[in-house]
């Protein structure tokens, strides 16, 4: 057998993965989320999306519920350039804007719920490390791609 790997290498390996989802959740997850809204406001308002000021006009027209946002993510709304958009800006509009675009009980939802629940515990991490039930819980999410292309 080979031999185990030092307290240092596996400290590495744990970092390696934790930079790596990260990553992820900062470059992939919001391209995914971006291409979810958009599909979900075209089956709603049967119209595609428009990124430009008087989109996010009407959106934030439409939503209302803005009070718990950060000044900041409500700018990014405003401005109604989908592109610009973060995790936390799709995040808020999939599941929790009015109106509301995914229904209550789908699937699809509970997915998007849970990967912003996971992406929040890494966003707030004491330490470059993945706690092992956090590590057990990703390996059992389904990748962002299979949760945000459910209809």
């Amino acid at each position: 057998p080979p031999p185990s790997p030092s307290p240092e290498a596996r400290a590495r390996a744990e970092r390696l993965k934790f930079l790596c989802l990260c990553a992820m959740l900062i470059d992939e997850v919001p391209k995914l989320l971006r291409a979810k809204f958009k599909a979900a406001w075209k089956e709603h308002f049967k119209t595609d999306v428009k990124d430009n000021t008087a989109f996010g006009a009407f959106f934030t027209k439409q939503d209302g519920n803005r009070d718990k946002l950060h000044q900041g993510t409500i700018q990014k709304l405003e401005g109604g350039n989908t592109e610009e958009w973060d995790a936390t800006a799709l995040f808020y509009a999939l599941l929790n804007s009015k109106p509301k675009l995914m229904s209550k009980e789908s699937a699809a939802k509970r997915d998007i719920e849970d990967l912003r629940h996971f992406r929040n515990q890494l966003a707030h991490s004491k330490q470059c490390a993945i706690e092992p039930l956090m590590f057990d819980k990703s390996k059992s999410l389904r990748t962002a791609d299979e949760v945000l292309s459910k209809s």
